[in-house]
């Protein structure tokens, strides 16, 4: 169906009039100032589907937990996916690459020759 990300949309620093809780926006891995954007492009890479929830400290998998995206995605028919990177916990419509040592498994070369992460 799609591939799903989130990424860092950066913004200028926010006044205390803008926002009550300006640290909220300060992204500590990008060291920059932002609004986590969660979205969905299907395979011709178009949009179906963005969200502006949370400012660029909360984490893609918490953000994700909060929108309308994650419902959508886990009432997909029977063989119906969404790829995701390690962002995110895999589920029965949400494919992420595994975790741990498991990625070092020879038998799970397949799944990572065809997951877009």
């Amino acid at each position: 169906m799609g591939a799903s990300d989130g990424f860092l949309l950066l913004i200028r620093m926010p006044s205390r009039k803008e926002a009550s809780n300006v640290r909220q926006f300060f992204s500590g891995h990008f060291q920059w100032m932002g609004l986590n954007v969660q979205a969905v492009v299907d395979s011709n890479l178009r949009f179906m589907y963005a969200a502006i929830l949370k400012g660029g400290r909360s984490s893609d998998s918490k953000v994700y937990m909060k929108t309308s995206l994650m419902a959508w995605i886990e009432s997909l028919p029977p063989w119906h996916f969404v790829a995701g990177d390690n962002a995110y916990i895999c589920s029965e419509h949400l494919l992420t690459p595994f975790m741990g040592s498991n990625h070092l498994n020879p038998e799970n070369d397949s799944y990572y020759f065809f997951h877009p992460s």
